[in-house]
């Protein structure tokens, strides 16, 4: 059933059909682990666009996804964020205008609130600039609606760490407060 179903959709995506002509601008809306954002893309050639986006998340409790976090079982995290970044996307494939190499940077900040039995824990990320890198995947740069799958890594020095000090080092083990965090984005966007 699972294989039907995607082989269902994926046919109804390529079925879309999208203009070949090449926008000026794209506006998009996305939504990442760093929250939503807002995108606005210049298309300054077929190989070559420049994205600015801004973003950022309420604070959420966001305990299921720090699964890897090595304390109590009943521990709690809250994290909130704001940021804005510029990012250049290269498609380098002549015949695959839908896939980018992604390079760039953002400033902002991750706020993370950890609440251990009767302790708080913070790791916030405040270091600017950090650097992004990944790929996109998507409609490319097309007139009307489109849409893109953005996988990459933002490169940051890590969290700043404060709390009693018990579940410090844990913390800084995980891979949710690691250097490198995981960026996974889809972008629902209109070219013109």
């Amino acid at each position: 059933m699972k294989k039907l179903f995607f082989t269902i959709l994926i046919g109804f995506i390529s079925s879309i059909s999208f203009s070949q002509e090449m926008p000026d601008y794209t506006i998009g809306l996305g939504l990442s682990p760093f929250g939503g954002s807002l995108n606005y893309t210049y298309h300054k050639s077929q190989k070559t666009s420049i994205n600015v986006a801004v973003g950022g998340l309420l604070e959420s409790d966001l305990s299921d996804f720090a699964s890897d976090l090595e304390i109590d079982e009943d521990f709690v995290l809250k994290s909130s964020s704001g940021w804005m970044g510029i990012f250049v996307h290269h498609r380098p494939f002549e015949n695959a205008q839908w896939a980018a190499f992604v390079t760039g940077f953002g400033v902002g900040f991750i706020e993370n609130t950890i609440e251990v039995s009767s302790d708080t824990y913070t790791a916030h990320y405040k270091e600017n600039p950090v650097g992004y890198v990944g790929w996109t995947f998507g409609s490319g740069p097309v007139k009307g609606f489109n849409y893109s799958l953005d996988l990459g890594m933002l490169y940051t020095s890590g969290p700043t760490i404060i709390g009693p000090g018990e579940y410090n080092d844990e913390i800084s083990d995980s891979f949710y407060f690691s250097n490198a965090l995981p960026n996974i984005q889809v972008t629902l966007g209109y070219g013109f």
